[in-house]
């Protein structure tokens, strides 16, 4: 059943009637991906619905809170921006929300999951052979993303194979949806690379250039993760 027929036309103001959430429970079937579905409700105000297996979730509209059976409804313009942040994990996350989410933990230059990575691979995989190109053991890059998805902070020691972190690193960065450098920006790097090959000063100056007019939230990342 198409997610959309769970619902009828009766959500102008942003309501969910019972026999709506009622349909959806029955009806909607959510990959252990989880998925993400926008509509538009009254006067032109975007939705976003996030549905994960088994997490508890919540309605926010108009500055209301609601405990839902298993699913999100988030007004994009919503005073509520962490809302999705709690419920769909951070792999597969936009980079600002996590950032934003995150702050309630104290400063950081880059998402948790980014500096305990990044840190355990600098201490200890540094000499590793092949690191970034060997694969790490599958189920437990799995492991490790369903831990950090719910939160936690997982324990990496000596018997953690710094492969498998890295893995987990590399899968986290290649599932945001925006990538560090953003696709409206893509143009100017390259045109960055070209520059170096005719101009090694010139060209580094630019890149310097357009590197500090990333966002900061990506600036930040892409410093933590080459410092």
């Amino acid at each position: 059943m198409d997610i959309s027929d769970a619902f009828g036309t009766s959500h102008n103001k942003c309501r969910v009637s019972r026999e709506a959430e009622a349909r959806l429970s029955a009806a909607v079937r959510v990959p252990s991906s989880g998925v993400q579905w926008r509509r538009h409700c009254g006067q032109g105000l975007g939705l976003r619905m996030c549905l994960m297996p088994g997490a508890r979730a919540f309605l926010c509209c108009h500055g209301s809170c609601f405990t839902l059976l298993g699913f999100c409804w988030k007004l994009d313009i919503c005073h509520r921006p962490n809302c999705c942040a709690r419920t769909r994990g951070i792999f597969g996350q936009h980079l600002e929300d996590t950032v934003q989410y995150e702050k309630k933990f104290g400063p950081h230059l880059a998402p948790l999951l980014v500096e305990q990575c990044a840190d355990f691979i600098r201490e200890r995989g540094l000499s590793e052979e092949g690191l970034f190109r060997m694969p790490g053991q599958a189920n437990l890059v799995k492991d490790l993303q369903k831990s950090f998805d719910r939160g936690e902070k997982p324990l990496l020691d000596r018997n953690t194979d710094v492969h498998t972190v890295a893995s987990v690193l590399k899968l986290y960065l290649r599932e945001l949806p925006e990538p560090v450098v953003p696709f409206a920006r893509y143009e100017d790097f390259l045109s960055c690379g070209q520059l170096l090959c005719k101009d090694r000063g010139e060209g580094t100056q630019e890149l310097a250039r357009q590197v500090r007019n990333l966002p900061q939230a990506n600036y930040n990342l892409l410093k933590y993760t080459c410092k």
